[in-house]
């Protein structure tokens, strides 16, 4: 069996580091370059998110429209308010005219939690409602979108009940 030298020594590939680059400028193209690079594929990854985001308004107001289960309806509404999305309102709207208490309360309870609007939407349902914890439900969500439009603070018992609709469903 043959035994290996220890490693002594490794020729200098190159040029020594400690020298003056005399294309430094080009490394710093480069460095540029990468950076850039970098960036935009960056930005890419936003935009394409974008319609990823657009395709789950649509599919859960697809979801709020024409599931036939209720819990299903109810969840969809939950996450339209959730989105942040102004898109979101219409179908929140839609949603207010279920045959479900639950699926009501939880598109009023969704646009109040969106909070961009939609004020009269609600007003409009709140004369018609039948159920009496739907209507509390829109009267808070006008409340805190109004609140809201504002520039208001959000009261600690609409956050409170906002969070107890959710975790209930």
């Amino acid at each position: 069996m043959k035994m290996s030298k220890p490693f002594k020594s490794v020729p200098t590939v190159g040029r020594n580091i400690s020298e003056k680059d005399p294309n430094h400028n080009v490394s710093k193209t480069k460095g540029l370059a990468s950076w850039v690079l970098t960036l935009l594929f960056a930005m890419t990854m936003i935009v394409s998110a974008s319609p990823a985001r657009a395709d789950a308004i649509n599919d859960w107001t697809d979801m709020l429209y024409h599931n036939a289960d209720f819990r299903i309806r109810t969840q969809a509404a939950l996450k339209l308010g959730g989105s942040g999305d102004t898109r979101a309102i219409s179908p929140l709207c839609g949603g207010l005219d279920d045959y479900v208490a639950t699926v009501r309360s939880a598109s009023a309870a969704g646009m109040g939690k969106l909070a961009l609007g939609g004020v009269k939407c609600l007003e409009r349902h709140l004369d018609t409602e039948s159920s009496a914890d739907v209507r509390s439900v829109i009267q808070t969500s006008i409340d805190r979108i109004r609140q809201a439009q504002s520039g208001g603070v959000v009261s600690t018992e609409y956050q409170a009940y906002n969070n107890m609709l959710y975790l209930q469903n």
